[in-house]
């Protein structure tokens, strides 16, 4: 595993997220139920284990030895680029399928963000140069993608932490 300071707490902040996720998951009300927080929860966790278990550079890796070993290595644009088009458009069509609506909400609103999290995760383990020379922009101690992950991190900690304290106008109407 071998994480740096930061990385191991940016995992305890997804896990601490995915909890809060997971502690709406039992709601009733809302356009989305308790469904939509499940999923948060899970895609959350699932977003804390791939970076504790440094899965990106172990996929980076080998890939790289992979299209070494095949004398694709000069031409891994070719691959990359498809590779980062199809799964963005999974994550898009994931949004839409399991709730990607339109409809404004606190879960819409997580969902969105953590839907997000998840193309970062992807953009950052297919490297592109042109992805990586923006994403790892140096601002201050951080690089633009520790601020765009915590931004979206606190994003759906947030719309969690709201959504079990206040609850929204349609769940309170159905209280009482």
């Amino acid at each position: 595993m071998g994480q740096t300071g930061p990385a191991a707490a940016m995992c305890g902040i997804y896990l601490l997220v995915a909890l809060l996720a997971a502690l709406n998951a039992g709601r009733r009300g809302g356009p989305h139920g308790g469904r939509l927080w499940r999923r948060i929860a899970a895609l959350m966790a699932l977003l804390a284990f791939w970076r504790l278990l440094g899965a990106q550079g172990w996929m980076i890796q080998w890939l790289r030895g992979w299209s070494q070993a095949a004398a694709l290595y000069d031409q891994r644009r070719l691959v990359q680029v498809p590779v980062l088009y199809l799964t963005l458009g999974g994550l898009y069509l994931a949004w839409r399928r399991w709730g990607g609506s339109l409809r404004r909400g606190r879960a819409t609103t997580a969902w969105v963000a953590a839907m997000a999290l998840a193309g970062l995760a992807v953009m950052r383990a297919i490297s592109l140069h042109g992805t990586d020379a923006i994403l790892y922009y140096p601002i201050g101690p951080l690089h633009l993608h520790h601020i765009i992950d915590l931004a979206l991190t606190v994003t759906v900690g947030a719309c969690a932490l709201l959504a079990r304290l206040r609850p929204s106008p349609q769940h309170r109407a159905r209280l009482y």
